[in-house]
C-alpha cells in the first residue's frame, strides 16, 4: 500500500488527488470515532474551569458531548489526552510527508493545510469546553436541532478572540439549557459581528430594562450629548441594524399601549413600580430604538452594566411622563 501511494503521489497530492485523500480520511476517521461510541461508560472531561461540578452537571457535559459525536462523527476526549495524541499525530504525519516525491510548493500547502484545521479545531474545543460551566442540570443538550448544531460549529471554528469564544460558548450553553433559545439568524448576526460591534452593544446594555419580565430597550433621542458619552450614536446604532439587532424609527418612535394601572419595572438590581393615571389602556413612550428578536437573544447573554447615571435618567423621564400618575423606587 505505501509502495502505490508513494509511485502515485504527484497525482495524490494534485488537487483532485487531496480532496480524495482528505474525504478518505474523514471516512476513516468517522468510522473510528462511531466505533469509539459504543464502548460502554461515560466519557471522563478534563474542565478548565474553577467550578466544582456536580455529578448531574458531569451528565449533561456528556451528553453535550455525545451530540456533537453523534452530529459529526467527531467523538472528544480529554484535553490531556487529546493534546498527547495530536502532537503524536503530528509528528508521524510530517515523518510520513517526507516519503512522498512531491516539491516542496505541494509540502508547504499540505503543512498550511493541516495547520489552518487544527486552528479551526481548537476554537471549536475551546467552546465547547467554556459552555460546560453554563449547562444547567436540567440541560437536554442531546435535544439540539443537527441542523442548529452543525451551523453553529461551522462558525465557530473562525472565532479566534478569546472574548468572543467566550461569548459563542454561552449561547452552547443557552441552546443546551432551553432549545430554540437562539435563531440561525442570530448566529450570522453574531458572527458577523465585529469587536467594536459588540462593545457597542454591550454599552447598550446599560439601557435595557425589564417590564413586566419582558426586555424593553430604552433610547429616547441619541442626538443627546447624554447618550453620546456612552459612544450610543446613530452611526453606532445605523450599524447595529444593518447588522439586524435592532430597529429605529427617529421621526415617531415607538411606544407600549393597552398598559395596566401598574408596571414592574427591573433594571439590574433595581426596582421601580410605575403607575398610570388610568386603571387600563396606558400607553408609555418606548424611545426611537428597539431590540429585534436577534437583538433580545443577544442581550439575554450579556454581562448587564449597571449605570447609576442611567437609573435616574429613567426616572426623571418616567415622572415627566403626563401618563404617569407616581413613580415608586423599591431598591
Amino acid at each position: 500500500m505505501m509502495e502505490y501511494i508513494i509511485n502515485n503521489a504527484q497525482w495524490i497530492f494534485s488537487g483532485v488527488g487531496v480532496a480524495f485523500v482528505v474525504g478518505l480520511i474523514g471516512f476513516l476517521k468517522k468510522k473510528r470515532n462511531c466505533q469509539k461510541q459504543e464502548i460502554k461508560g461515560d466519557v471522563v472531561i478534563q474542565v478548565n474551569s474553577s467550578k466544582e461540578l456536580s455529578e448531574q452537571s458531569n451528565g449533561t457535559m456528556n451528553l453535550l458531548i455525545t451530540k456533537i459525536a453523534d452530529a459529526t462523527g467527531v467523538w472528544y476526549e480529554p484535553t490531556r489526552i487529546r493534546r498527547k495524541a495530536r502532537a503524536e499525530n503530528d509528528a508521524a504525519f510530517l515523518t510520513a510527508l517526507t516519503q512522498f516525491k512531491i516539491s516542496e510548493l505541494q509540502k508547504r500547502a499540505i503543512v498550511r493545510f493541516s495547520k489552518e484545521e487544527v486552528l479551526k479545531q481548537a476554537n471549536i474545543e475551546d467552546v465547547i469546553e467554556r459552555s460546560f460551566t453554563d449547562l444547567s442540570e436540567t440541560a437536554e443538550p442531546n435535544k439540539i436541532d443537527n441542523d442548529w448544531l452543525l451551523n453553529f460549529l461551522d462558525k465557530v471554528k473562525y472565532v479566534s478572540s478569546e472574548q468572543m469564544r467566550a461569548v459563542w460558548a454561552k449561547i452552547l450553553a443557552g441552546e443546551s439549557n432551553v432549545q430554540g433559545s437562539f435563531s440561525k439568524t442570530t448566529l450570522r448576526i453574531l458572527s458577523e459581528m465585529s469587536r467594536s460591534d459588540a462593545e457597542v452593544f454591550q454599552n447598550l446594555s446599560r439601557f435595557v430594562m425589564e417590564i413586566d419580565g419582558f426586555i424593553s430597550l430604552f433610547v429616547d433621542d441619541y442626538e443627546k450629548e447624554f447618550y453620546k458619552k456612552y459612544d450610543i450614536t446613530f452611526d453606532n446604532l445605523n450599524q447595529l441594524e444593518r447588522l439586524g439587532l435592532v430597529s429605529m424609527n427617529s421621526m415617531w418612535g415607538y411606544h407600549r399601549s393597552q398598559i395596566p394601572h401598574c408596571i414592574n419595572v427591573s433594571y439590574v438590581n433595581r426596582r421601580v413600580k410605575l403607575y398610570f393615571k388610568k386603571e387600563k389602556d396606558n400607553s408609555l413612550d418606548s424611545g426611537k430604538v428597539i431590540l429585534s428578536q436577534s437583538g433580545e437573544e443577544l442581550m439575554k447573554i450579556c454581562n448587564p452594566l449597571y449605570d447609576d447615571e442611567v437609573f435616574k435618567y429613567f426616572i426623571h423621564v418616567w415622572e415627566q411622563n403626563e401618563n404617569v400618575e407616581k413613580v415608586v423606587v423599591e431598591n
